[in-house]
């Protein structure tokens, strides 16, 4: 019986001592688990750290290279007809504020572009009432219609190749439907005529 006491002793100490071995070992493996943990999270952060310095650095680059694309593309501010086209060569390098064409826009209303003699300024004024005639097309068959003074020019206009002067005036058209008949076609440029009422 004390043998086998002290066989059990024995074998209770071996069992404890290799539950300890035991607890050091998960002990130890917790540590490094944590160490493992604590490693990985800091390269994740760096490598984090590193795309987002990366990505800012991207988003500059694409800032730069878009500012550069728009100053290599003409935009109208509106759509319209291409009129007096001044820049033909695909490719070619414009100076700064140099006039490339006119647009005549579809949706606006309807224009003129008035000369008004020197002698006959002081009688225009704007918001004055106008009558138009469209001199391009039949005066029988093409009503006058009526519109408005919008704006003046301040400063005489000086035309050195047909020898003019003139205030500049743009008259706007209160109904283009009163203006056409038929099937007749606008087209920018077409003359009038500008009676002030």
């Amino acid at each position: 019986v004390r043998l086998e006491a002290t066989r059990a002793k024995g074998e209770s100490g071996r069992l404890a001592a290799a539950v300890a071995e035991a607890q050091v070992k998960i002990t130890e493996t917790e540590l490094q688990v944590l160490q493992l943990d604590e490693q990985t999270r800091s390269e994740v952060t760096k490598e984090l750290r590193e795309t987002e310095a990366k990505r800012t650095e991207l988003d500059e680059r694409k800032i730069v290279a878009e500012n550069e694309l728009s100053k290599t593309e003409i935009r109208a501010p509106q759509s319209g007809t291409i009129q007096q086209s001044t820049v033909h060569t695909i490719g070619g390098v414009i100076a700064p504020g140099e006039l490339l064409m006119t647009i005549v826009p579809d949706a606006d209303n309807l224009v003129v572009d008035a000369r008004i003699p020197p002698s006959q300024v002081d009688e225009v004024r704007s918001g004055q009432p106008v009558s138009i005639r469209l001199t391009a097309f039949d005066a029988g068959t093409t009503p006058a219609c009526s519109g408005k003074v919008k704006w003046i020019s301040a400063d005489l206009i000086k035309d050195q190749q047909h020898q003019l002067s003139y205030f500049s005036a743009r008259i706007i058209v209160q109904d283009k439907a009163d203006c056409l008949t038929d099937a007749k076609v606008l087209k920018p440029g077409m003359p009038a005529e500008v009676h002030v009422s």
